[in-house]
């Protein structure tokens, strides 16, 4: 029986690395062990730091540049209900997974301006919660 002082002794030389498996088939998927130099070089925590600091800031900068052109296209006919300037007033629903309410909204040249509850709605009466708030 061998103590763990012997197995401590003993030399990296009485491991095999073998790239067979238990069926004795050549396993083509085995990884080697880094090289020596590559383990004794003098690169620092500083320099890693360095590197990758370079690398986070290019792939930030080539992500952010190119902003999507948004081009505002007026109606060849515009809808005779559709006034610019105008609030246009209509009853929707709004569930986030957590949250349902009927809620009256406001919109001004398409986009909604403000959420009010429906008047008219048994469910939730006259008043809606932050979060539907914040959903505008």
């Amino acid at each position: 029986m061998k103590k763990a002082g012997d197995i401590a002794n003993e030399s990296d030389d009485s491991v095999s690395y073998d790239n067979r498996n238990s069926d004795g088939e050549n396993n083509n998927h085995s990884m080697e062990l880094p090289d020596e130099d590559l383990l004794k070089s003098n690169s620092s925590r500083r320099d890693f730091l360095k590197i990758f600091g370079f690398g986070f800031a290019s792939a930030a900068l080539v992500a952010g540049c190119k902003i999507p052109m948004k081009k505002a296209v007026p109606y060849i006919v515009q809808p005779p209900e559709l006034t610019p300037g105008k609030s246009v007033y209509f009853a929707s629903a709004f569930y986030d997974g957590h949250e349902y309410s009927d809620i009256l909204v406001k919109t001004r040249d398409g986009r909604p301006v403000k959420l009010e509850g429906n008047p008219l709605s048994v469910f939730n009466g006259e008043g809606t919660t932050a979060r539907v708030q914040a959903s505008v």
